[in-house]
């Protein structure tokens, strides 16, 4: 499979998993030219463990280029086998509750897509069951994901980092606004077309923002998932979840590394010992300015309610329209007289 050949799909990229998880034997996979409820299979383009995606042809509008869509089948390896006609199967009869659980979720995801019409989120045109599993079609677009671009360029810049900054938090803002919470958002969940829209996949950890105490299945990535996101109770997790996700891609972006995870920061702070997460304002102010990075390091706080709690009090950082967030009194102290020698006008009082 060509890397660079990735496309519009919420599964991880093909790069990311050959560094985190085995490969899959192709038998797994539906074959090309394989007849899918009015689709033919051209080629996989990306795995994870819950599910395989295809690039396809619709075969209701013709055989044209301009008529491939992805095929995201639910499909989750350690469970499943697949049989000679394509059939999807749980292993062990054992397995089949859990099997049918996960697939419940897959439909989820899908019918929440397909009621949500926004340019900066995933879009699903239609779900189908056959085969013994479910099946969703999107809309197929040439682009890359965020880790592709992070693992090509290295740093970026503050002015790319911003651009990509206050275009998701205009997708999140949508999402929020309609009562969902994303919970998975990290480079490779973010898209970016060729002509630059970036896109906001995978929907499977989503829930319901809620103010009563209900039961949810933790979504890790680790050092994107904030230490509440580790919970079953969803009272817990709010917008200060994403907007703690999304803090950690600017951070990867400024760093190449994710922030260290927050179990690590947990197991530390219980100690009464450092956090060890280092504040970006003391060792990348030499690249960006300490607003920038400031505003970074507050929706990175630990506890849920240190953090900005809304979008539009976290863009304000950004924006200048809020003072510069600083972490302790120690770092203020060094960042004043940093702003002075580099003839640094900002408002460093704490918000």
């Amino acid at each position: 499979m060509d890397k660079t050949d990735l496309s519009y799909c919420d599964a991880p990229t093909v790069p990311e998993l050959q560094q985190t998880q085995p490969e899959y034997q192709a038998a797994s996979c539906l074959p090309e030219n394989f007849i899918l409820k009015g689709y033919k299979i051209q080629k996989v383009i990306a795995k994870s463990h819950g599910s395989i995606s295809y690039m396809a042809l619709d075969l209701s509008r013709g055989e044209r280029a301009q008529d491939q869509v992805v095929i995201k089948e639910y499909y989750p390896h350690t469970l499943t086998e697949r049989k000679l006609t394509g059939e999807v199967v749980a292993v062990k009869s054992s397995q089949r509750l859990k099997f049918e659980k996960g697939k419940h979720s897959f439909l989820k995801e899908a019918y929440i897509l397909m009621r949500v019409d926004y340019a900066g989120i995933v879009q699903v045109e239609s779900v189908f069951a056959t085969n013994g599993t479910v099946y969703m079609a999107m809309p197929y677009h040439e682009g890359e994901t965020l880790f592709a671009k992070f693992g090509r360029e290295g740093a970026i810049n503050q002015q790319g980092l911003l651009d990509i900054f206050f275009s998701l938090t205009e997708s999140l803002s949508f999402i929020h606004d309609r009562g969902y919470l994303h919970r998975d958002l990290k480079p490779s969940n973010i898209f970016i077309q060729n002509s630059g829209q970036l896109i906001i996949l995978d929907f499977g950890g989503v829930i319901l923002k809620s103010r009563n105490k209900r039961s949810c299945t933790p979504v890790i990535s680790q050092g994107y998932t904030p230490i509440e996101q580790y919970s079953t109770n969803t009272v817990e997790q709010g917008v200060w979840t994403d907007i703690y996700a999304l803090a950690a891609v600017l951070y990867k972006g400024i760093t190449g590394l994710p922030p260290v995870d927050a179990v690590t920061r947990g197991q530390k702070i219980i100690k009464e010992l450092d956090d060890p997460y280092k504040p970006l304002v003391s060792i990348a102010s030499s690249q960006y300015s300490l607003r920038f990075l400031s505003a970074v390091d507050h929706a990175l706080c630990f506890r849920a309610e240190d953090r900005p709690q809304s979008i539009a009090d976290w863009r304000a950082e950004f924006e200048g329209s809020a003072p510069v967030w600083l972490a302790a009194e120690s770092v203020r102290q060094d960042l004043l007289h940093q702003a002075a020698k580099r003839l640094i006008d900002f408002d460093l009082n704490p918000s």
